[in-house]
């Protein structure tokens, strides 16, 4: 295969391939590849990690948030860097902000609707156990 013909080279850009030395496309060559990168991988995550700080400072009293721990929780104040949040009744912890996945919006199905109920299933079936509908077929 030609190297001038390589998809990522300096003749798509019209100069002669003479003018171009070996070095000065190697080089562009790595810069189009941070480009996409940059592109690809840090802008987004860049942008989510901001949507999420944005998410835990306009946290407010009563929320329902989600844990990094896979706890359910009630926000019942929200200082500097700490949250405190009811996991049950009469069970006050304190977090970190950090520590906050997202916040559950109650209204949408599938979301916890009162303190401690699990989430609802989604997709098929009729809420039964798999040991439930086993026992159910051999009835």
């Amino acid at each position: 295969m030609n190297p001038a013909a390589s998809p990522l080279s300096l003749s798509l850009v019209a100069l002669p391939a003479a003018l171009i030395s070996p070095g000065v496309s190697l080089l562009v060559q790595i810069a189009v590849i941070m480009v996409i990168f940059y592109l690809l991988l840090i802008r987004p995550q860049a942008r989510k990690q901001r949507e999420h700080q944005k998410m835990v400072d306009n946290l407010t009293k009563g929320d329902r948030i989600l844990t990094s721990g896979g706890l359910y929780a009630n926000v019942l104040n929200v200082k500097d860097n700490l949250i405190v949040a009811t996991i049950a009744d009469g069970v006050k912890v304190e977090l970190a902000k950090s520590a906050v996945a997202t916040r559950v919006d109650t209204s949408k199905p599938g979301a916890p609707e009162k303190r401690g109920e699990a989430p609802r299933r989604q997709g098929k079936g009729n809420g039964a156990t798999a040991a439930e509908q086993v026992r159910a077929a051999e009835e």
